[in-house]
């Protein structure tokens, strides 16, 4: 950056690793510079909706009892929100762009689980009221995006896992889950890193309790590929011929 202090690729990883450091302040002050530059950058505008995700999960996901944790992650609902708009202006920005638009979707659907529960239903609150009208839209466009996406024989690993986590919200049979992603695996090429990234995903929702069956079998089905990696790569004795 002292080189090219404008290189937009180096001003995206400087936010991004700040954040990871735990200068979130800093981070978020690099990309809103950034973004006041490169306004319709839709993967800074990802970057920071990434960082208000974190901020709301760092809120309570280390609280032991289920229900005090959901209703702190409830009470910190406001950093929800804002990673909630973050992303579906990167989404928008780009429709092609599925990744800020899945988690839109995704923190639109706790958002509303938890104000089911939480929220007062004689005067709900004017941003849940927002999302409450917005998602069917949004669902609709995601599914419909993905879906001819994946039919694409090419279709990678990031294509394929974010259908997977599409159906976990949105599938009426359990079946329709695992199938959705055992295809996502085979375009894994067993990566580690891959199969833990969408396992984290998978437990932020089961920590709240969101369509248990449906999240634990997405869990279940990456937990098993992750035994078997490990037992492969554990297993140093000589193949048979």
């Amino acid at each position: 950056l002292e080189v090219n202090s404008d290189n937009l690729t180096f001003r995206r990883e400087e936010a991004f690793n700040l954040n990871r450091l735990g200068r979130v302040d800093e981070a978020i002050v690099r990309i809103e510079g950034l973004l006041n530059d490169y306004p319709n950058d839709s993967e800074a505008i990802s970057y920071l909706g990434r960082i208000y995700k974190e901020m709301w999960a760092d809120s309570w996901k280390n609280v032991k009892d289920k229900n005090k944790r959901m209703k702190s992650a409830f009470d910190s609902y406001h950093w929800l929100i804002k990673a909630v708009d973050v992303y579906l202006k990167g989404y928008n920005i780009d429709l092609n762009n599925y990744y800020p638009g899945v988690n839109a979707f995704t923190l639109s659907t706790l958002a509303l689980h938890l104000a089911d529960r939480f929220d007062d239903k004689k005067d709900p609150d004017p941003d849940i009221t927002r999302i409450r009208s917005n998602i069917a839209e949004l669902r609709g466009a995601l599914i419909s995006s993905l879906e001819a996406k994946a039919d694409d024989e090419k279709a990678d690993y990031w294509t394929l896992i974010s259908l997977a986590d599409l159906r976990v919200l949105t599938a009426e049979n359990v079946v329709s889950v695992i199938r959705a992603y055992r295809k996502a695996l085979t375009a894994s090429r067993r990566n580690l890193f891959f199969l833990n990234s969408s396992l984290a995903q998978l437990q932020i929702l089961k920590a709240l309790g969101l369509r248990d069956e449906f999240v634990q079998a997405g869990i279940n089905t990456i937990q098993e590929e992750i035994a078997r990696v490990d037992n492969d790569g554990n297993d140093k004795s000589p193949k048979k011929k």
